[in-house]
């Protein structure tokens, strides 16, 4: 009798799915039994309504894991900002890849995101110009996940690697970069909507020749040892250039030591930069550590849509899942059962 009292009081027409305190008051004002606390407490932990759709106290947070680098062209990343406006150039998308030492940065106009078209500009524009990074990150997208693209990372001996699915911080600075430069191009010209593509090289060049948070430098001094000459340039004038007189031999060493120095304090000012970032970002992490056998639920709240049905009433979860390997970490390999594939 009691199992179906229980059953009735919270999950009958009238129970609601209350939590544990309402149905144990409820249940109170008519019926009292030894342990109804604990019998109540567990038939809600074993109701799949409530778990598929409730709320976690404190939303799980992995601590924040980082990435370090120590010198220049060890590791880009890319990611795609679109569709934008058709403009006359017949151009839809702009493609953005970063080095993470020197946080040079570029900005292509594409009039697709084909594969084809995407590993065409990282071979023709960057790899041609700047030679082969050891690793290439991005998102999970189909134009960076191809065979095509694939291919080229073989080709070119470039490991690739890419972000946890909807997940963009893991991939964090190319996306303030792209929220960066829509600011320059919506602050400098009414027309940015339309003439865009036109836009782009100046608005990179404009955030190349500004000083990085983390390195202390600006992009254009890591790369090129020296700050580009710029349209103000011709009105008020270059600084005094005092290494005329050096001899060529004196010239190169002495810029050799200057980026050797500029590189040993940016690695030191990237390392206080990421602990700093990670110590602010670890202050809210709640992770839970699973083992190979737990059960648990699947996250899908916002990404299915099912015809005809109210998108607020739909479960939050999936499950359970069954939990059937640590991939790393912070990433498992789940499945529906144990025994299905």
């Amino acid at each position: 009798m009691q199992p179906d009292v229980m059953r009735q009081m919270h999950e009958g027409p009238v129970g609601g799915h209350f939590g544990i305190e309402r149905t144990v008051a409820r249940l109170q004002t008519r019926y009292y039994w030894y342990h109804m606390r604990e019998d109540v407490a567990l038939s809600y932990r074993t109701c799949t309504n409530c778990a598929c759709r409730a709320r976690p106290h404190k939303t799980p947070q992995a601590p924040m894991g980082t990435v370090r680098v120590g010198a220049p062209m060890e590791r880009i990343a890319l990611d795609s900002m679109g569709p934008l406006i058709e403009t006359e150039r017949k151009n839809c998308y702009v493609l953005v890849i970063q080095e993470y030492f020197t946080k040079w940065t570029e900005a292509f106009a594409i009039p697709d995101e084909k594969a084809v078209t995407v590993a065409q500009v990282v071979a023709t524009e960057w790899v041609s110009r700047f030679g082969m990074p050891h690793t290439l990150h991005s998102d999970q997208g189909r134009k960076f996940e191809s065979e095509v693209f694939q291919e080229m990372c073989r080709l070119f001996v470039i490991e690739k690697t890419h972000i946890t699915p909807f997940r963009p911080q893991s991939d964090g600075q190319v996306e303030c970069f792209n929220a960066t430069v829509q600011k320059i191009l919506a602050s400098t010209a009414e027309h940015c909507h339309w003439d865009w593509d036109l836009m782009i090289p100046y608005a990179v060049m404009a955030y190349r020749a500004t000083k990085h948070s983390a390195t202390g430098f600006t992009p254009n001094y890591m790369m090129f040892r020296c700050e580009i000459n710029e349209p103000v340039d011709l009105v008020a004038g270059l600084p005094r250039d005092f290494d005329h007189a050096r001899s060529a031999p004196e010239y190169v060493q002495q810029m050799r030591e200057r980026l050797e120095l500029a590189h040993s304090i940016t690695r030191e000012a990237l390392g206080e930069s990421v602990t700093r970032a990670k110590r602010q970002y670890d202050k809210n992490a709640c992770h839970t550590h699973d083992k190979v056998g737990d059960a648990v639920w699947y996250l899908i709240k916002g990404t299915r849509h099912v015809k005809n049905k109210v998108k607020k009433f739909l479960p939050s979860y999936e499950g359970p899942f069954f939990v059937m390997g640590q991939l790393d970490d912070l990433v498992y390999r789940i499945q529906k059962s144990p025994i299905a594939k």
